[in-house]
C-alpha cells in the first residue's frame, strides 16, 4: 500500500473525486487526520500521477450543508404553486379562446343568416 497525506483539503470530497476518477475503486482507507488533512492508502498499482493531478484540480469549498425538511417542503410548495399558476394560466388562454371561437362562429352564422335573407329578396331561393 501506498500511503499519502492531502492537507488543506475538503477531505470527504476529495474522495469522492478520487473515486469519481477511478482511483480508489479498489481496497482504500481514508483518515481524516484534522479538519482539513486527508491521509489516504493506496494501492500498490495507483496512478500516483493521476492522483496528483486529482488532487491539484480538487475543489476545497466546503459541501454546502444538506437541506433541511422544511426548505425542501418550501421547495416543492414553491413548485407546486408554479406548476399551478402555470396551468390555471393555460386554462384561462384556452378559455379566451373558446370564447372567441363562439364569437367567430356567432358571427359567421349572422353573415350566413343576411346572406339567406338577400337571396330570398331577390328571389333567388
Amino acid at each position: 500500500m501506498i500511503e499519502k497525506q492531502y492537507e488543506k483539503v475538503n477531505v470527504c470530497k476529495l474522495q469522492d473525486e478520487l473515486i469519481a476518477a477511478g482511483l480508489l475503486a479498489g481496497s482504500f482507507t481514508t483518515f481524516e487526520v484534522g479538519e482539513d488533512v486527508a491521509q489516504i492508502q493506496f494501492p500498490d498499482d495507483v496512478d500516483l500521477e493521476l492522483v496528483e493531478s486529482v488532487v491539484e484540480k480538487h475543489d476545497k469549498t466546503p459541501l454546502p450543508p444538506p437541506k433541511t425538511d422544511l426548505e425542501l417542503a418550501q421547495e416543492t410548495i414553491n413548485y407546486l404553486g408554479t406548476q399551478l399558476f402555470e396551468t390555471q394560466t393555460q386554462l384561462f388562454e384556452t378559455q379566451v379562446q373558446s370564447m372567441q371561437i363562439e364569437q367567430d362562429k356567432n358571427s359567421l352564422g349572422s353573415q350566413l343568416f343576411d346572406l339567406q335573407t338577400q337571396l330570398m329578396m331577390k328571389g333567388v331561393i
